[in-house]
């Protein structure tokens, strides 16, 4: 299909470059693949990693990537990685998603190669959206995913791609057919054990039959106009100074949009994990001179606290 182009952002990425790219041997990535080669790109490593969920199914998932990658004259990684029994307190679905990560920075580091080319699309991007709204999220996770994407694993900078986020699964189906791309189709997409199986083949339908309407344009639309605020309200945190204290006086005087986001930013500039909603609440309360508490704890057995109009961490 010659409507498949890439986004300003991404068209810089020079086809003379290396790049990883994910591949499971489904219909997406698959096509993210040969149009990639379509594109004059000769310099990419095809990185696939089993998951072990599907048993021979798995297994011929990963011949038939290996296949085409040699066909198609690019390098090969194939690893395994027992997902299921590394879930921990996590859903197998993050658990795979922590595994892929990972997977990606042994690759980069193997390769000297940061850039990874991932096959999400639009209707990936709607249903990212759904859940988070339904998750309460802020205005970054109701913008979805990026086609550009900054992350680091591992001590290992990751810059992640995303070219077919405007193309449908439909469109993307299509091109498969008119370019007779070989995929596989994996049966656990039609699982109701995975939350998103379960919003795309029941949450998202019976929104569009509830609203009489597909739903999904206006779930892109939402997250479009996110990124773009969130964007806007990022610019305002880079440009406040966070550094080891923080002025209550300053930070009262500011929208509280932009107080959480600065308080946000300071606690990841003093390595603070697991910053929740509720935690940053608990340290805007500290702001007024009057407020009953100077202090709040803080994970892993620190606290923020207020003395003469300013905030610290303590360890």
């Amino acid at each position: 299909m010659a409507a498949f182009t890439l986004t300003p952002e991404l068209a810089e990425f020079s086809p003379r470059r290396k790049y990883l790219v994910g591949v499971s041997g489904g219909c997406d990535s698959m096509v993210l693949l040969h149009w990639l080669h379509g594109l004059g790109y000769r310099k990419l490593v095809v990185c696939h990693l089993n998951h072990q969920l599907r048993g021979r199914a798995s297994a011929a998932d990963a011949r038939l990537v290996e296949r085409t990658a040699g066909q198609l004259g690019f390098a090969c990684v194939i690893e395994s990685a027992p997902v299921a029994g590394t879930t921990g307190k996590h859903s197998l679905e993050t658990a795979g998603r922590h595994a892929r990560h990972a997977f990606f920075a042994r690759g980069a580091q193997a390769h000297r190669c940061d850039r990874v080319f991932l096959a999400h699309h639009a209707d990936d991007q709607a249903e990212t959206v759904l859940m988070n709204v339904l998750r309460g999220s802020s205005l970054r996770g109701l913008g979805g995913m990026r086609s550009l994407t900054e992350m680091q694993v591992d001590n290992k900078r990751l810059l992640l791609l995303r070219p077919l986020l405007a193309y449908s699964r439909e469109e993307l189906r299509e091109y498969a057919a008119e370019q007779a791309v070989k995929y596989r189709e994996d049966a656990s997409n039609q699982s109701a054990d995975f939350l998103r199986n379960r919003i795309r083949h029941e949450l998202l339908p019976l929104a569009s039959r509830v609203m009489q309407r597909d739903v999904r344009p206006a779930l892109l639309r939402i997250a479009a106009m996110a990124r773009e605020d969130d964007a806007c309200l990022q610019s305002q945190v880079e440009a406040f100074s966070v550094g080891e204290f923080l002025d209550t006086k300053i930070l009262l005087a500011t929208p509280v949009a932009l107080q959480r986001r600065v308080l946000h930013a300071w606690m990841q500039q003093h390595g603070v994990p697991l910053i929740t909603f509720e935690l940053i609440e608990s340290i805007r309360a500290l702001l007024p001179p009057q407020a009953p508490l100077a202090k709040a704890n803080l994970p892993g057995g620190r606290w923020v606290r207020r003395r003469s109009g300013r905030l610290f961490i303590e360890p």
